[in-house]
């Protein structure tokens, strides 16, 4: 029995089929993707794989899971997955990145009623799984962590590794890559990490008082590549009023894909 997983990223699509073999190839996200433009890498991949039982899609923006399609993302137009039920004569199951990425973390979901997955990349977004149910973000987008407000902004807008090189500029004039910034390279990198380390620390707490997780993890890539960071945020968030019991931390590392491996796990729960 073979499964394929395919995680869409803005800049990189993984797919996977895992059965007698393990088959894995990366491929470029093309700009502003078709759905021509992913049916030919996919049917590409599929090339000497055996027919699958099963495939599972992690896919950036809003999703609709029941209509296998993609209605909305930034740098990806909407498409169609329904014919790849058709073509390969197999069941999908698709959901939004974030979602897939709580169920590809290291630690077993089934053993937590409240669980929390941040995903701090580009842009933050996060799903949730409270009483015992995933929050689907296609069912329950008004709920999504990322988009809270912290002050006059969003979370993902004030923190997500795309508007931090924003920021930097909007105060000095000069540009400067988020990994240059989180170097500390300069008093105003230190004053803007500092401002994002206060900003972070009230949304985790947030999200501790309203979902009271059990276990609350991160990635995505600013998660990963600058997980010093995330851990002082993370001890400044119990700083805070925080009413709940203090949840256990995961940050993901480098080499973790809870996204590719989310693919799986939804390829996996069709069977």
């Amino acid at each position: 029995m073979t499964v394929v997983g395919v995680d869409v990223g803005k800049t990189r699509i993984t797919l996977i089929a895992r059965g007698s073999g393990t088959k894995r190839e990366e491929r470029p996200t093309p700009r502003n993707m078709s759905g021509a433009e992913f049916r030919r890498i996919f049917n590409s991949f599929m090339e000497g794989v055996d027919s699958p039982s099963a495939v599972g899609l992690s896919i950036p923006g809003l999703v609709d899971r029941e209509g296998l399609a993609l209605e909305s993302a930034v740098g990806i137009q909407p498409m169609d997955f329904s014919w790849i039920e058709e073509e390969y004569a197999c069941s999908v199951n698709l959901a939004n990145d974030c979602d897939a990425a709580l169920l590809g973390q290291k630690f077993d979901l089934e053993e937590y009623s409240n669980a929390v997955n941040v995903v701090i990349g580009s842009g933050i977004g996060a799903s949730v799984k409270y009483g015992g149910d995933i929050l689907w973000s296609d069912e329950n987008g008004s709920i999504e962590p990322g988009f809270m407000y912290v002050g006059n902004s969003t979370w993902h807008d004030l923190c997500g590794g795309h508007y931090i090189g924003d920021r930097f500029e909007e105060r000095t004039g000069r540009t400067k890559k988020p990994r240059e910034i989180f170097s500390g390279s300069s008093n105003e990198a230190d004053e803007l990490l500092e401002d994002l380390k206060t900003e972070n620390s009230r949304a985790i707490a947030s999200i501790i008082n309203s979902f009271a997780p059990q276990i609350l993890s991160f990635s995505g890539s600013v998660a990963t590549n600058q997980s010093e960071f995330i851990q002082e945020c993370v001890s400044r968030s119990k700083e805070l009023d925080v009413h709940n019991e203090f949840p256990e931390i995961i940050i993901s590392g480098v080499k973790d894909e809870p996204g590719v491996e989310g693919s799986l796990v939804l390829a996996d729960r069709i069977l």
